[in-house]
């Protein structure tokens, strides 16, 4: 089997390198690239994006469901970092948004906000080739 550090490396994003999480992503495998990154700043957003082929960005609703305008927005810098440094390929974790689907019957904040995040980087990023992913549960 041909060696995979031909074909991938994969870069994952932390506030923290000494975090147990972090340390046990980087022993998963010797091509995964540990990155300090701060995505409440541009300039960190941009510095980890640059020369990747491929972002897969997701988000962690669950953990700041307090801070709704902050997830949003950092969601979209990574989208406008991908499109500024013309990186091939956006991923992004979405959902429909299910207040609008179900005409008001339900309310799933995360559903939208990521729906929210689908929309912007479709309307305000049409250069980026996205692809949207879009679990069940």
């Amino acid at each position: 089997m041909p060696n995979s550090a031909l074909f991938h490396k994969i870069r994952a994003l932390t506030y923290d390198l000494t975090s147990e999480k972090a340390q046990a992503v980087q022993h998963l495998d010797e091509n995964i690239e540990i990155v300090l990154c701060d995505i409440t700043k541009n300039d960190d957003v941009e510095r980890a994006s640059k020369d990747s082929w491929v972002v897969f960005a997701l988000t962690d609703f669950r953990g700041q469901l307090d801070k709704r305008e902050v997830t949003i927005h950092e969601r979209i810098m990574m989208a406008d970092a991908a499109a500024l440094s013309e990186i091939p390929y956006y991923t992004f974790s979405a959902k429909e948004d299910a207040t609008e689907i179900s005409d008001g019957k339900l309310i799933i904040l995360h559903c939208t906000q990521k729906a929210m995040i689908r929309d912007y980087i479709t309307e305000k990023r049409p250069q980026l080739k996205s692809i949207f992913i879009e679990p069940d549960f």
